[in-house]
């Protein structure tokens, strides 16, 4: 298990450890600072701590809001357009169809 239900936390520490190119940061929006995390939206928590993004590459993952917001946000920040990577999570559900017992996938909002 996670600490706090986040994902890959002890890898992608590790890997920021290693590489001094790398960083990572747990955040929690509308909380307040907890030991090993960040309060705070991930992407202003990013921003503020690296305004200047000139030669960087990023990679913006999360709600497709806030991946659309990060993703303007760093561009003007600096990062070149080729050098901004995105994945938002978009949210799937599967139903089935009785009829034909078919998986449909459908979207949950």
């Amino acid at each position: 298990s996670q600490p706090d239900g986040f994902y890959s936390v002890r890898a992608l520490r590790a890997l920021a450890r290693r590489h001094p190119n790398f960083h990572f940061e747990t955040c929690l929006s509308g909380v307040r600072k907890r030991r090993d995390h960040r309060a705070g939206r991930a992407d202003l928590v990013a921003l503020g701590d690296h305004p200047e993004l000139t030669g960087w590459r990023v990679f913006v993952n999360g709600h497709p809001a806030m991946v659309h917001t990060a993703k303007r946000a760093v561009y003007r920040a600096g990062a070149a357009l080729r050098d901004i990577h995105d994945n938002p999570f978009e949210m799937r559900e599967k139903r089935h169809s009785r009829r034909a017992g078919q998986t449909q996938p459908a979207d949950v909002w």
